[in-house]
């Protein structure tokens, strides 16, 4: 069983890198929309995760369900997902509040 987020769509391919470095038509509004796009599908995903799990868990208590086992995945696998988007979310916060006490 994979996970839906795959750590290659977090990290930036190589042709973003070479237009940032090389200062092309990569404006700053562009890459705004790239980020919140990215970040929309990755909450978009989260969100899908715990519709399933909620799904698999309605299924099992009326007794629909035949393996235990998938259910209890997909519960720890949507408990998984949702932590780290609060850890990310988290470490966004702390971020932002360092840059905010920085004294140009």
């Amino acid at each position: 069983m994979t996970f839906p987020i795959q750590m290659s769509t977090l990290l930036p391919t190589t042709s973003t890198t070479q237009q940032t470095n090389s200062n092309s038509s990569a404006s700053a509004s562009d890459v705004q929309k790239s980020f919140s796009k990215e970040l929309s599908s990755a909450f978009n995903t989260i969100n899908d995760t715990e519709k399933d799990a909620d799904t698999m868990v309605t299924q099992m208590a009326n007794g629909n369900v035949d393996n235990l086992h998938n259910v209890t995945i997909a519960l720890e696998k949507s408990e998984i997902m949702l932590n780290l988007a609060v850890e990310v979310r988290d470490k966004a916060v702390s971020a932002y509040q360092e840059i905010m006490r920085m004294q140009v």
